[in-house]
C-alpha cells in the first residue's frame, strides 16, 4: 500500500484497513469511509467523477462562505461543521482535475519549443529587472540571465497561434520592488504587464505572476500593481506558508478568490520533501486557493512524485535544480514520469489540454 494513500488518509481520519492501494490510486469509495450513511455522497452515482466535481465546488464555494453547515445543496441533512469538513477535505483530493506539467526556470526562447516536446503543457519563466526592462533572468547576474522578456513572449505567441498549446506562462517576479511605476514604468511590475497585454493577453495565454517570500509583506512590494485590477486570464501566486499568505491575499488581493494561487516546494526532493509535502495537502484539502502547485520534480524518484501527486495537487513544477531549461534526457524523463503518473490515475487526473482554464 502507498505511503502516500496512508498519509492522505491518515490525515483525514480514515481507517486505512480494507482500502485497496491499487494504481489508481484513493476513489470516491474512499470518501464513502467518512460517509457511510450517505448522508452527503450518494451511494452509487451514475458518474462518479462527474459527481465528485460537483460535489469539490459545492465545497469550495460552502466553505468560503462559512455556510457548509446550514440546510443548503448537498446538506439537506445538517451535518455537522467537523463532520462536513472532513468529507471536503476528502472530496478536494480524489476529485479528477486537469493536471499541468510545469517547465522549470525557461530562460531561451528556443528552449520553449524543446519543453513542449518533452511534455511541459505550461511554462515557468523567472523574470528579473534590470536597466529599463525584464529579462528571463533566475539570479540576476550574468552568468544566468537568458533572453528578454519580450523575445519570449513573442516566441510564446507565435508557438500559441502555429496550434502549440500552452496551458498558462508563470511568471516568478524575482525583484518586484526593483522600479516604482510612478518613476520607471517599463521595469515596473506594471510595465512586465504591459508587455504580458501587448503580446499574450488577447491570444489568449493565461499568465500566472508569482512573487517570492518576504516581498509581498508590506504594500510597497510591487504586488499591488498587480492584484488591484487583475484582467481576464490572469492570477497571482504567492510562496510560503497558508496562513502568512492567506493574510497577504487579504491585505492586498485579489478579491476575487478564483485567482488566487498558492505555490510551495523545495529545489532537492532527497533532502526535504516531506514536511513542505504535508502542508502542500493540507492546502489542497482546505480549498482555500484556485490552485495549487508544487516545485521543482528532478525525475529519477517516482516514489516521491507518486506521494506529492497524491496529494491533490493541480500541477507540479520539474526540470533541473540548479541551472536553467534545455534540451537534456534528464529532463525530459522528468515530464515523461509525471505524464506516466496521469495515465495511471484517469479517476484523478488528466493531462490539461486546450478548454482548460485555470483561473
Amino acid at each position: 500500500m502507498k505511503l502516500a494513500i496512508l498519509s492522505v488518509l491518515g490525515g483525514l481520519g480514515i481507517s486505512v484497513l480494507g482500502v485497496v492501494g491499487s494504481d489508481a490510486g484513493l476513489m470516491l469509495q474512499d470518501c464513502h469511509k467518512i460517509d457511510p450513511s450517505h448522508q452527503i455522497i450518494k451511494r452509487c452515482p451514475k458518474n462518479e467523477m462527474q459527481e465528485t466535481r460537483r460535489l469539490a465546488q459545492w465545497c469550495r464555494s460552502c466553505r468560503r462562505r462559512g455556510a457548509c453547515a446550514i440546510k443548503y445543496g448537498y446538506n439537506m441533512s445538517r451535518v455537522s461543521k467537523e463532520k462536513l469538513n472532513r468529507i471536503c477535505e476528502c472530496i478536494a483530493v480524489v476529485q479528477q482535475r486537469p493536471i499541468y506539467i510545469i517547465a522549470n526556470s525557461v530562460l531561451e526562447s528556443q528552449n520553449i519549443a524543446v519543453a513542449l516536446d518533452h511534455g511541459a503543457n505550461a511554462i515557468e519563466i523567472d523574470v528579473t529587472a534590470w536597466g529599463t526592462t525584464w529579462w528571463a533572468d533566475r539570479s540576476g547576474n550574468s552568468f544566468s540571465w537568458g533572453d528578454s522578456v519580450e523575445e519570449m513572449f513573442k516566441t510564446i505567441a507565435q508557438l500559441v497561434k502555429a496550434g502549440r498549446y500552452i496551458g498558462f506562462v508563470w511568471l516568478q517576479i524575482q525583484n518586484p520592488n526593483y522600479c516604482k511605476a510612478s518613476e520607471q514604468r517599463s521595469c515596473s511590475v506594471g510595465g512586465l504587464r504591459d508587455l504580458v497585454h501587448r503580446h499574450l493577453w488577447r491570444i489568449p495565454v493565461p499568465v500566472l505572476y508569482a512573487f517570492p517570500r518576504n516581498f509581498y509583506s508590506s504594500e510597497d512590494s510591487g504586488a499591488l500593481e498587480v492584484t488591484e485590477n487583475l484582467l481576464p486570464y490572469e492570477a497571482v501566486a504567492f510562496d510560503g506558508h497558508s496562513q502568512p499568505v492567506q493574510l497577504t491575499f487579504g491585505q492586498l488581493g485579489p478579491g476575487d478568490e478564483r485567482k488566487r494561487v498558492m505555490t510551495d516546494g523545495y529545489f532537492d526532493w532527497a533532502t526535504g520533501f516531506w514536511p513542505w509535502r504535508d502542508e502542500i495537502s493540507d492546502f489542497v484539502k482546505g480549498q482555500a486557493f484556485q490552485r495549487v502547485f508544487g516545485w521543482t520534480y528532478a525525475g529519477g524518484r517516482p516514489h516521491l512524485l507518486d506521494a506529492m501527486m497524491d496529494t491533490g495537487i493541480d500541477g507540479i513544477v520539474y526540470g533541473f535544480k540548479h541551472t536553467a531549461y534545455y534540451e537534456h534526457e534528464w529532463v525530459r524523463r522528468a515530464a515523461q514520469e509525471v505524464r506516466e503518473w496521469i495515465y495511471r490515475h484517469p479517476y484523478r487526473a488528466r493531462v490539461a489540454t486546450k478548454g482548460d482554464v485555470p483561473w
